[in-house]
């Protein structure tokens, strides 16, 4: 038996990567009985196959709470079930769990901190999360890593020789994301949009300059969505803010909030440009759902973003506005090249299906079994 522990996916990456990865698990092994702990509802709103036992953990929603569970309560509930393996998708080890554990480090923040002034209790807090870190990855049995980026960055802090890991690409499903056939782009207003909650490390400062800089050199307006929500740092969310209205853009930049997925595909279909600028990314699903809209990427050249793009993004420097607003007038303006980033889109999300990610879990699952 195998427990996967998903009480941390929350939000809607998180999510995704639950139901595609643990679908997937267990149609591979279909002798084998996996029960999935989670708490938010979205995590069953698919069918799972038969071998799939769920159970619902509305209040631990709460991360504090959730902590709390995962060391004094989870344990028990893994040994009364009498599970061979435990499957942390949110990373951090249950110090008290006897089972052998896997743990799947999603969020690579505590790694490499921004690169900016963070609140004193921020500072602590990451801190924290990182002694946890080091002694959740030297008590499991195995980790995993979204992307050798993400291992590059751990390696940085640790001696990751003594930890043993793997790297395991997530999953994809291009069946879902593909829109066919490719949406003609002409068609639609010039409008960029980036979809993630604003964290520091996402350099929203330097899209909101970019805006400013295109509008400034090219004489043309560029509108820009950003959809997310404030995330933990309140006050960088509200600089944010602060940064639209010094530059002008109150009528270009708009900052909606989170969004349901029914809305993100609205939004999707009727962009014209996808862009991300950040420093530093677990793996960027939101580039995919992109690409599958037949959407054009333009994307920072830092983080793991070459990684898993590829040849399907237009790369920018995520420190020069002027390199990022040159970046989205190149793909605005191209029609060419935004028929060929399309094709390219739809050929790179058909490289990461979910079942040769979940075969690579199982071999990792199986090492430890044993």
């Amino acid at each position: 038996m195998v427990v996967i522990n998903a009480v941390s996916a929350v939000l809607g990456g998180g999510i995704t990567v639950v139901r595609g990865l643990v679908g997937a698990l267990a149609r591979q092994r279909p002798d084998d009985r996996f029960v999935l702990f989670f708490s938010h509802r979205q995590v069953a709103e698919i069918e799972y196959p038969s071998n799939v036992e769920l159970v619902y953990l509305p209040h631990l929603v709460s991360r504090f709470r959730r902590w709390i569970w995962e060391q004094a309560v989870f344990p028990l509930a893994v040994w009364r079930r009498g599970a061979d393996i435990v499957l942390n998708l949110g990373g951090y080890a249950s110090f008290a769990c006897t089972a052998a554990q896997v743990s799947v480090w999603q969020n690579p923040n505590v790694f490499s901190p921004p690169n900016h002034k963070l609140p004193v209790l921020l500072q602590h807090y990451i801190r924290l999360q990182r002694w946890v870190q080091h002694l959740s990855m030297a008590k499991v049995d195995s980790n995993i890593f979204l992307t050798r980026n993400s291992l590059e960055m751990a390696g940085r802090i640790w001696n990751m020789d003594r930890i043993p890991h793997a790297v395991i690409h997530n999953g994809i499903d291009a069946e879902r994301l593909t829109v066919s056939p490719p949406p003609d782009l002409t068609a639609r207003e010039r409008r960029a949009l980036s979809i993630g909650d604003a964290y520091a490390h996402k350099n929203y400062e330097a899209m909101i300059d970019a805006i400013a800089e295109y509008r400034d050199r090219f004489g043309e307006p560029l509108p820009l969505e950003i959809v997310g929500g404030a995330a933990y740092d309140q006050r960088y969310f509200a600089s944010l803010g602060r940064r639209i209205r010094e530059r002008g853009l109150e009528d270009l930049v708009r900052m909606s909030g989170r969004a349901t997925a029914e809305q993100v595909r609205a939004k999707l279909a009727a962009a014209r440009v996808y862009i991300v600028t950040s420093r530093l990314e677990s793996f960027g699903l939101t580039m995919f759902e992109a690409m599958g809209a037949g959407i054009p990427v333009v994307a920072s050249n830092a983080t793991c973003h070459a990684e898993v793009c590829g040849d399907a993004a237009v790369y920018c420097d995520p420190d020069d506005p002027g390199d990022i607003a040159a970046a989205l007038h190149r793909v605005l303006h191209d029609d060419a090249l935004q028929r060929e980033l399309q094709q390219r889109g739809y050929e790179q999300i058909r490289h990461f299906p979910w079942d040769r990610s979940a075969a690579r879990y199982l071999e990792v699952l199986e090492a430890v079994e044993r």
